[in-house]
């Protein structure tokens, strides 16, 4: 979908990632994709489990492939992946320091991530209200539900957080039309038919599935997964679907949904002496850029004044295009790329290339 050698359609990508690095995509958390449990209470319930799995599966990567263990290593995530790769990221520099894993670990991006899911919820209203996408009564309406999640987060009822963090998806869609979470100037449009492994349709949760996980495994890719890509790998079970157990995954997961991590990005910032990066796609709105500047400028690192203070500096594409922008202090950099919505490599290609390179190439 974003940054393989071929698209869904099997056609050559240009702006491939594999140009420039070795890539090893997780199927993650256990559930996701083509990784399966035969039993659901082995689900991982929380971020710190999540993490555990991931540290024992690169433990066992790196025994398997050892000429891997001196390239330098980035951890790269999208969306609820960069909350978890806060935690992993953690967790595999502390194994890696202990001399329980052997590897290369130089730093970790986090793309458009529900690091601080308030934050993010919280400022969905005045960006719709910014880009004239709500009046100000749906401004109004979309505020009082954030407050209501507030409310229920002070008390420690992360499920029913969870729950008004959906109302409120609703609330959103109403008054926009039914606007793309994923890039505000796409048009939804027809909504996808639930797919294998989804919520039943009396779940609380099952619309906000449905827009997170029905939306993004689209016909053409869930055929392609269950089709072709499923022969080629030849190890998984004929019973396993790819995305099969993803509903009972958001289930699991729905008491976590709502807690932060910006505690963890401050221990990486303060504790290691690896590479923090963030990047957010400009027309992103279910992890809004400014949501994203808000929990970052919450940051308790020492060096947060001087990246505030730091310059902002464009990333040039071909033709002299402005592609973005990024700003950089120490082991921190943030780019913000224009023109691209949650899934930055799909929306703006060169520009998220040219990101990769500067970031694996320190520049």
């Amino acid at each position: 979908m974003e940054l393989g050698p071929l698209d869904v359609n099997l056609k050559p990508r240009n702006t491939t990632w594999v140009k420039n690095s070795n890539i090893l995509f997780i199927d993650n958390p256990v559930g996701t994709g083509f990784s399966y449990v035969k039993n659901l209470s082995a689900l991982t319930k929380n971020n710190s489990q999540i993490a555990d799995d991931l540290v024992i599966l690169m433990k066992q990567f790196f025994q398997k492939v050892p000429e891997f263990q001196k390239s330098p290593l980035y951890i790269f995530s999208e969306s609820y992946g960069g909350k978890m790769a806060a935690s992993f990221a953690l967790a595999l520099y502390k194994a890696v320091k202990s001399g329980k894993i052997s590897c290369n670990f130089q730093g970790v991006t986090f793309g458009d991530s529900w690091i601080s899911p308030i934050d993010s919820v919280a400022t969905w209203g005045s960006y719709l209200y910014t880009v004239s996408m709500v009046d100000k009564q749906g401004l109004e309406v979309i505020n009082a539900s954030v407050q209501d999640i507030r409310q229920s987060m002070a008390k420690g009822q992360y499920v029913n957080a969870t729950e008004l963090w959906s109302r409120t998806e609703d609330i959103v869609e109403k008054y926009t039309n039914g606007i793309d979470w994923y890039n505000i100037l796409s048009n939804v449009g027809e909504q996808p038919k639930p797919m294998v492994g989804s919520l039943p349709p009396n779940h609380i949760l099952h619309k906000s599935y449905m827009r997170h996980v029905g939306n993004l495994s689209s016909d053409p890719l869930f055929k392609l997964m269950n089709g072709k890509i499923k022969e080629m790998l030849r190890v998984i079970p004929k019973n396993v679907t790819w995305g099969g157990q993803s509903g009972a995954v958001f289930d699991a997961l729905k008491g976590d949904f709502m807690k932060p991590v910006t505690d963890v990005v401050d221990i990486l910032l303060n504790t290691t002496d690896l590479k923090v990066v963030v990047y957010n796609g400009q027309l992103d709105l279910i992890v809004d850029a400014p949501g994203t500047l808000q929990w970052i400028d919450s940051l308790k690192w020492p060096g947060i004044n001087g990246f505030k203070k730091a310059e902002r500096t464009p990333i040039v594409l071909k033709g002299q295009r402005t592609g973005g922008f990024v700003q950089s202090f120490k082991n921190f950099q943030f780019f913000q790329i224009l023109k691209a919505g949650h899934m930055v490599p799909t929306d703006a290609g060169e520009a998220a290339l040219k990101m990769l390179t500067m970031i694996t190439r320190n520049k």
